[in-house]
């Protein structure tokens, strides 16, 4: 139907003998039609229900996935298979001149369709038989009406408080909140770039409310965290209200400050904010001023503004226009699921997970995080590197040292160099006396002082040892403290050598990737994120190829658009560090 407007409402009266006419089934149409668009408006609000995501396939052209939205009359749009676009094939192409950036755009639309001939009608000879609801796609420079938006959203006392190119500041606060309850006030930090993280200081002069710290001098400050960044941002600022029940109470006639930086730029911006609040005595009060405010036209204001799918950031190419990045839903235009509730509501709680990876002894150690807006899931990644390992070389064997015959009392003898074994390199060596005690054979380790109390047969020595280690060799010396017997004293070493297990750094560090799952399916003209892991060097890019003719196309961040024809196709992901290290993968396209 091409009248969008919903009222009035009327049907039609049947009686026997009603003369119908196209007016009358036109009348029948509309009456189904305006009623349920305005229960979607109404009860369900606008925006994407399901699907419609927009991501780059390449320089030049856009992928959409199919899905279902509401607009803000209640009417669906539907978009029955994905879209592959080229930038310049879109309506508004011949309109974005230099601009750095426009909006991808989705609305409604309608159009007549089946030709046909007419019988028995003066003066026409065909007709359409059918209407064909679809949509209309197409490119926008303007910037939108955020505050508009923001209030067909559900959020109230809208301001806009900062909009430039990179950034965009909004500001809501309920309109009506009970005597000295402390609630909170709303700023929606809008990004277009994901690279560079923003932060933002606002000092707001109040005379009635206070802020957490129980003063009337508000501040609040955030810093985005280089590693959780996300589109669009929802803030909180505690306020407490006054006293004053019966009033609208001014949140700032005293005006602000709003200090935004983003990356090494800065801007510092003087508010004017007219923001006012009704304080009400009680909860029933509160709930009786809602209810007069929310009314039927409050709700249908918003009227036709379409559904903001994309934010593209543009590039000059000569006599065209490439894309330089594309933000999906810049304004969060997104119906959600009843667990989050409408817009200012309670949130789902925040799933949050971990996994845990073992990198290389000689790797960083790393921290990473993942938020996602649409499920409300926040996911950490940490990679610790694991300890050194280490092998140890090690030999044995004694030396005989003769002592001339005699008195030896604090006699010192020192034997030949002898090879270890362990070759060139730093050696540990320790060394033991051999004896006999009560038959049976002894070493003697450490300094013999230790048992001077006590009756031993250990020999009354100490031994010693200097390491070449250029020449792989040592020699052993020893010092008599006592009268020892015999002729030859006998002193087992043990040497050991610390070495890096080599075998076992070649198998870790030899360069490998895999691609998880091996095996995917994926509908005809589908799209899928393939992801690649790459083990044993630093640099953990890959070089993404379709092997089979026609079998598609990949893009180097590993988005595959399947081909028209169904069948198994082979993926090729070879690391960058070494082409020569490769795997395939397989990708299944089915009808």
């Amino acid at each position: 139907m091409k009248n969008a407007s919903i009222f009035p409402l009327e049907r039609n009266r049947y009686f026997y003998g009603k003369l119908l006419t196209v007016r009358d089934f036109e009348l029948e149409q509309t009456y189904m039609n305006n009623k349920r668009r305005l229960i979607n408006r109404a009860v369900l609000g606008a925006g994407v229900v399901c699907g419609l995501g927009v991501t780059q396939a390449d320089d030049y052209t856009l992928l959409l996935e199919s899905g279902l939205a509401l607009d803000y009359l209640g009417r669906e749009v539907v978009v029955d298979s994905p879209v592959v676009r080229r930038l310049q094939m879109l309506e508004g192409y011949d309109k974005l001149g230099s601009a750095p950036q426009c909006y991808l755009c989705l609305q409604y639309a309608e159009k007549d369709a089946e030709p046909v001939g007419v019988v028995a009608a003066e003066g026409q000879e065909n007709q359409c038989n059918k209407t064909e609801e679809g949509y209309r796609l197409y490119l926008d420079v303007e910037e939108p009406d955020i505050p508009r938006l923001l209030t067909a959203a559900g959020y109230e006392n809208v301001s806009l408080l900062y909009q430039s190119r990179d950034v965009t500041v909004a500001f809501a606060m309920p309109q009506a909140v009970r005597s000295e309850e402390d609630f909170t006030a709303t700023l929606l930090l809008l990004k277009s770039d994901l690279k560079t993280p923003v932060s933002l200081d606002l000092t707001l002069e109040s005379e009635f409310f206070t802020g957490e710290d129980g003063s009337a001098h508000i501040h609040y400050s955030f810093k985005e965290n280089p590693l959780e960044q996300r589109h669009i941002r929802t803030l909180h600022l505690p306020l407490h209200a006054p006293n004053l029940a019966g009033t609208a109470a001014e949140l700032a006639p005293g005006g602000g400050l709003l200090s935004v930086r983003f990356g090494d730029a800065g801007e510092e911006v003087a508010l004017q904010l007219s923001a006012k609040a009704q304080i009400c005595g009680s909860e029933e009060e509160r709930s009786a001023y809602l209810a007069v405010k929310d009314n039927l036209r409050a709700r249908l204001q918003a009227g036709d503004l379409p559904i903001y799918l994309a934010k593209l950031q543009l590039l000059p190419a000569g006599a065209m226009t490439m894309i330089g990045s594309v933000a999906a839903l810049p304004f969060d235009q997104r119906l959600r699921k009843s667990a989050e509730g409408q817009a200012g509501e309670g949130l789902a709680p925040l799933e949050v997970s971990s996994e845990v990876e073992t990198l290389k002894s000689w790797q960083e150690p790393q921290a990473q995080a993942r938020y996602s807006h649409a499920t409300r899931s926040l996911h950490f990644h940490f990679g610790i590197p694991r300890a050194q390992e280490y092998d140890y070389a090690t030999s044995s064997g004694v030396v005989e040292i003769p002592m001339s015959s005699g008195l030896r009392v604090n006699a010192r003898y020192v034997s030949e160099e002898i090879p270890h074994n362990l070759g060139i390199g730093n050696v540990d060596i320790r060394l033991a006396v051999e004896f006999e005690e009560n038959g049976e054979k002894a070493q003697f380790f450490g300094n013999r002082e230790v048992f001077k109390s006590r009756a031993t047969a250990a020999p009354q020595v100490q031994t010693a040892a200097i390491v070449y280690p250029e020449k792989g060799t040592f020699k052993v010396g020893v010092w008599l403290l006592d009268n020892v017997e015999g002729s030859v004293l006998r002193v087992r070493y043990y040497a050991s050598k610390v070495t890096r297990d080599l075998s076992a750094v070649r198998k870790e560090e030899a360069v490998s990737v895999r691609v998880v799952p091996e095996v995917q399916r994926v509908p005809a003209r589908g799209r899928l994120h393939l992801k690649a892991a790459v083990y044993g060097c630093e640099d953990r890019e890959v070089i993404w190829s379709v092997k089979d003719k026609n079998g598609g196309s990949i893009d180097k961040n590993g988005l595959y658009q399947a081909p028209d024809e169904r069948g198994t196709y082979e993926i090729v992901a070879a690391s960058r560090y070494d082409p020569e290290v490769k795997v395939s993968a397989f990708v299944i396209v089915e009808e």
